[in-house]
């Protein structure tokens, strides 16, 4: 069976990254063809793209007057707060998307995030006999009262017509399931095999993550550093729009000599920086999942979040790692500390975390996204 996993994009990010291992994983370890497609085709291609894994471009673009509508909406939620059809400035793409669909002969088609599943409604008029799964990256609060307000009536269509709505927690799926009762959670897996380990032995503790103050909670990320034992020095990867106002925050803390930016890394490149840490921070505000977490732990990287809904349910909550209540800084640096001044914790954290990752490898992510095509 040919599946396509549909993103708005394939430049750098985290979705970018899961759905290029989800396509890896479909032409791996089962008998589907994976392929890709770009919806939006204007952002330039960054992630690197499996050799087996075919990757369509969405030629279509909005013509002037699709331009003036997209203004027109944007500017009728900013002002006056009512929520608009997407799909009123998005006819071309998305017939885009259907020929690509029909031409391709794709039996299921996975749309990644609240913005593609607001385009099931019309998709499912052009395409009656495909079955669109919608693939929500993120909480359902957060999708529901924040990211998808501007068309949210359509959203919710969109979830109400899915054939099946996939989330990344039980908790999730339970919540979406008000809206579609066939809704379950699938984990995102890990895109690296691994079979090395931190030594424990370092003195950086590493940060992953877009550079996005309010939702990766870089004030706070600020806050703990300058609380955290001055002989360890933090590592932090990743880009995004907030990096110029965390490097001055960097600069006015004098935090230069500890703290090290190396923007956005290739897998093996960030695999070298995960074994070359004694600990690794999460610090968001909220996190759909936390799949960095993953990461650090199949590295054998003792693992501190705070603790919202993602984390809490990759940690088990706190049996796999540390949790602090979300905000509290010094109590985050505190613990922090404590962690690093104690081999045995470390020693502890070590070995929980990578007996928890077994439940995240790639086969099995499969075999459970298999399940719910064939159902």
């Amino acid at each position: 069976m040919k599946i396509g996993i549909v993103n708005t994009d394939f430049s750098m990010g985290g979705v970018q990254n899961i759905c290029i291992t989800l396509a890896k994983g479909f032409a791996k370890y089962s008998d589907h063809k994976p392929v890709l497609i770009d919806f939006l085709g204007i952002e330039p291609m960054a992630c690197p793209i499996p050799e087996n894994v075919e990757l369509i471009v969405n030629k279509y673009n909005r013509g002037l007057p699709e331009k003036v509508r997209a203004l027109m909406n944007h500017a009728t939620y900013r002002y006056l707060k009512q929520p608009y059809r997407i799909s009123s400035h998005s006819r071309s793409r998305i017939k885009g998307l259907a020929e690509i669909i029909s031409n391709q002969h794709l039996e299921v088609v996975i749309l990644s995030q609240g913005y593609l599943t607001a385009m099931i409604p019309r998709l499912k008029k052009m395409l009656p006999q495909v079955r669109f799964i919608a693939w929500q990256h993120s909480s359902y609060e957060i999708y529901l009262e924040k990211y998808n307000n501007e068309y949210i009536r359509e959203y919710k269509e969109g979830l109400r017509l899915a054939n099946t709505v996939v989330c990344l927690t039980k908790r999730d799926a339970n919540k979406f399931k008000a809206h579609n009762p066939n809704s379950t959670c699938i984990y995102n897996a890990l895109p690296f095999e691994n079979h090395a380990l931190s030594s424990l032995d370092s003195k950086q503790i590493l940060f992953v993550g877009r550079l996005d103050r309010e939702v990766k909670g870089l004030d706070s990320l600020v806050e703990i550093i300058k609380e955290t034992n001055p002989g360890y020095n933090f590592k932090i990867v990743g880009d995004g729009p907030d990096k110029n106002w965390l490097e001055n925050e960097i600069k006015q803390h004098k935090l230069e000599k500890r703290v090290s930016l190396s923007g956005a890394l290739r897998k093996e490149q960030l695999l070298k920086e995960y074994l070359n840490s004694v600990a690794f921070v999460l610090t968001s505000r909220w996190e759909g999942f936390g799949l960095v977490l993953i990461e650090a732990m199949s590295c054998g990287v003792p693992v501190i979040s705070f603790n919202n809904y993602g984390p809490n349910e990759v940690l088990n909550g706190g049996e796999y790692g540390i949790l602090i209540q979300s905000g509290q800084t010094k109590a985050f640096s505190a613990e922090l500390n404590q962690l690093l001044e104690n081999k045995e914790s470390l020693k502890y954290y070590q070995q929980q975390g990578l007996k928890h990752t077994e439940v995240f490898t790639l086969p099995q992510i499969i075999q459970k996204w298999c399940q719910v095509i064939q159902s």
